[in-house]
């Protein structure tokens, strides 16, 4: 027997790696961007902000997928 792991386990595991995987490329991203353009925290938080609001006004999915990447 090997790692014969229930189908439904193994789409767990792979949705927990895509959502680490995406928190880890966004934390890469906001200090590519402090360094690059040598912006302070709240700049940072600024600049998210903007986007969600850009992002939310025509694009309900945007909210969604973000939420399911952090919960």
């Amino acid at each position: 027997m090997g790692n014969d792991y229930p189908i439904a386990e193994k789409q767990t595991i792979k949705t927990f790696n895509r959502k680490q995987n995406a928190k880890k490329s966004l934390n890469n991203y906001i200090n590519q961007l402090k360094m690059h353009f040598d912006l302070t925290d709240d700049e940072i938080i600024d600049v998210i902000r903007y986007i969600f609001e850009q992002q939310t006004r025509n694009n309900s999915k945007f909210l969604k997928k973000w939420w399911q990447i952090w919960k």
